[in-house]
């Protein structure tokens, strides 16, 4: 594996360093906590740009250029290479000239790895973070190609897929999921990177994630497809602003708490360059947005994601709305409703819950029963009387103008 950093063996920020090794990268240097005569995991005393300086960095990167092995907006380079793109030119500072290895880009380059062949890097045509933050993937002359390789400015090659600055901005972006999880993005790793085993690696496509979703019911709904659910934060605000009262709105008696294991299909990344679609509006077991049917088309059941806007003041000030997020997940037949779905609908739109997601147009989402709390037992009321007794004795389970059951 070789000396250096090496986050996934050691740790983030440490490194693999060997007691009087000359062959050590920069970032080995002045370390004296050694505990052995070998190869040993250590914390670097010396903060570096470019990571495993002097090491040939071909195996790792694969190809010249920016390379997350090498550091966050470092690169791997080799001098006087004819091939290697832009962000390798004006280097005057080699440590060999033997092999490419990790060096410090002169000028800033916006556009990463142009001329070279980006398709497989990219595994398709579009946005993709291997081509830098915000460009894409594009073919001249291809006309099927997706809305941000559309009039393209300028193409450094005509003979395959290069890395181009698109002409239109950024979709809007959508939440990562909540919690602390690895999908979280850490402040030492900028916007569209992830920590991995090489550093701060390009978030590049989806990923397989699990978390939990929440969602108010009567006592008899026990949906696992074609519903929307919320966030802790979400459902609690929609149970006090939506459900409380004498009669509770819809019947609603309790909360239920489902754990997700989804991944969504690489056609939605690459269209918002985020892990979730849009979110789409339920009803019945019907997907009743305007854009149900093309969406499922062209990206596949995707799971959808949308931040809550919230009138009233949060639960903990210090974390106002961050985290009320609203879900939806398209299962079978979703474009009819309840009643209406037919075995054939079944068999031909088979929605995208499956035991192991896999980000397949059909299989972007697992299910599971996580518990459930009943309102009563959140509120702590005399349950000895019926709902409606208690509430025709005068008491409430939220009074609006006191903020207070």
């Amino acid at each position: 594996m070789g000396s250096g950093i090496c986050d996934k063996f050691c740790g983030r920020g440490n490194a693999c360093c060997r007691k009087g090794a000359i062959n050590d990268p920069h970032e080995c240097a002045h370390v004296t906590d050694f505990w052995t005569s070998h190869h040993e995991c250590v914390q670097p005393v010396v903060k570096v740009k470019a990571n495993h300086y002097a090491q040939d960095c071909w195996d790792r990167c694969k190809i010249g250029g920016d390379c997350a092995w090498c550091g966050f907006g470092q690169a791997c380079c080799r001098k006087n290479s004819t091939l290697d793109p832009p962000e390798c030119k004006g280097v005057v500072d080699w440590p060999t000239d033997r092999h490419h290895t990790c060096i410090t880009p002169v000028h800033d380059v916006p556009v990463k790895h142009e001329g070279q062949d980006c398709y497989d890097y990219c595994e398709g045509n579009g946005r993709c973070n291997w081509c830098g933050r915000g460009m894409a993937c594009c073919k001249y002359g291809d006309i099927y190609t997706t809305d941000e390789c559309r009039a393209v400015v300028y193409f450094s090659s005509r003979e395959h897929h290069v890395c181009v600055k698109p002409s239109f901005k950024d979709p809007a972006s959508l939440p990562e999921p909540i919690g602390k999880s690895p999908d979280k993005l850490p402040s030492e790793c900028p916007q569209g990177y992830s920590p991995g085993p090489m550093g701060c690696e390009l978030d590049d496509g989806p990923r397989l994630q699990t978390f939990y979703v929440y969602r108010a019911l009567k006592e008899e709904d026990n949906l696992t497809s074609n519903f929307d659910a919320m966030s802790m934060s979400g459902i609690l605000y929609h149970v006090q602003t939506a459900v409380l009262g004498c009669p509770r709105t819809g019947e609603i008696s309790r909360i239920k708490r489902l754990k997700v294991t989804m991944k969504n299909t690489p056609e939605a990344y690459r269209t918002f360059k985020t892990q979730f679609a849009p979110l789409l509006a339920y009803r019945n077991e019907q997907c009743i947005s305007p854009s149900c049917q093309q969406s499922f088309q062209s990206r596949g059941y995707a799971v959808g994601c949308l931040v809550q806007e919230r009138g009233q003041p949060c639960y903990l000030k210090e974390d106002c709305s961050s985290d009320s997020l609203h879900y939806s997940f398209p299962g079978p037949c979703p474009l009819s409703a309840a009643g209406a779905k037919t075995e054939e609908c079944l068999a031909q739109y088979p929605g995208g819950l499956c035991d192991e997601p896999n980000g397949t147009h059909n299989c972007t989402f697992h299910v599971e029963d996580a518990g459930t709390v009943t309102l009563d037992e959140l509120s702590g009321r005399n349950t000895s009387q019926s709902l409606q007794d208690w509430c025709a004795a005068g008491n409430l389970e939220w009074d609006p103008a006191r903020d207070r059951g």
